[in-house]
């Protein structure tokens, strides 16, 4: 398991963090260094090693930095790969990496949070042992022949899975080519590669908006649809993903059975149809 931790200024000098209590802000850190490289941690240990109060888990859990998984006080730090990359030589899988997986697919999350290199590819591996993944014509998607595992996230991707061999592009862009190639099931062009490299948003709001491309049709699987999502969160003035998420729980679609009209308007409709 890696030893070190990075703590990220877009997460812990928001106004959203330093609002918290002092206290809560201190376990936050602590929590994030003694997560394990899935970003999993046992709360308790550190709650007792830094005699911290259970109030401050709490609100750190109702603020959604920190997810439970069961009732032995194991948590999940939400933005802990936005802070951290592991290397492929120094990662070990946790212990808890299933129960998360679990959690995040029974609360609908498991689509909208970035979840690392390593635990996405453990996802799509699981679905093809049980048989579920399949591409559009209708053969197993076998993600693990084409992607070496020891290569995923910012260290060197397969070749034969995209082609970056003497590519100029950086590494911080591999994950998201990563991604939009294992969701649209082919090959990014490479007038693909350069739209991508010229986006300046977050990573996660990136990635959220790849996976929404990818409940399209695989004709408009492509970067253009990329950006026009983008554009349009853009233009309502979404700049993270979680003001994304947000508006789209806030969204209450109108119910046509509650809507009342009058005898009139009833009467006229049935003389148009008429």
């Amino acid at each position: 398991m890696a030893n070190r931790r990075m703590l990220s200024k877009t997460v812990v000098q928001t106004q959203r963090f330093l609002r918290l209590p002092l206290e809560a802000q201190a376990l936050y850190c602590h929590l994030v260094v003694n997560a394990d490289d899935d970003g999993i941690v046992e709360a308790f240990p550190v709650m007792r090693m830094i005699n911290a109060n259970e109030d401050s888990l709490n609100l750190l859990t109702l603020k959604q930095y920190l997810f439970l998984l069961n009732n032995e006080m194991v948590y999940f730090i939400k933005d802990f790969f936005e802070q951290n990359t592991i290397k492929a030589d120094r990662y070990t899988p946790s212990s808890h990496r299933q129960l998360l997986i679990d959690y995040l697919k029974d609360n609908q999350l498991l689509e909208c949070l970035n979840l690392g290199p390593r635990l996405i590819n453990y996802l799509q591996n699981t679905r093809v042992q049980v048989g579920t993944s399949l591409d559009p014509d209708g053969n197993r998607n076998i993600i693990k022949d084409k992607i070496s595992k020891d290569r995923i996230g910012k260290d060197k991707l397969s070749q034969d899975k995209i082609g970056l061999d003497n590519d100029p592009f950086s590494s911080r862009l591999t994950d998201d080519i990563w991604l939009m190639e294992t969701l649209w099931h082919r090959e990014l062009t490479r007038q693909e590669k350069v739209l991508l490299e010229g986006l300046t948003v977050s990573d996660s709001l990136l990635q959220l908006a790849i996976h929404k491309t990818a409940e399209l049709e695989p004709k408009k699987q492509n970067m253009s649809y990329v950006k026009g999502i983008l554009m349009n969160w853009e233009a309502r003035g979404f700049i993270t993903a979680d003001q994304v998420i947000a508006s789209e729980k806030d969204y209450c679609p109108l119910e046509i059975s509650n809507v009342e009209v009058s005898e009139d308007f009833i009467a006229a409709m049935d003389i148009w149809k008429d």
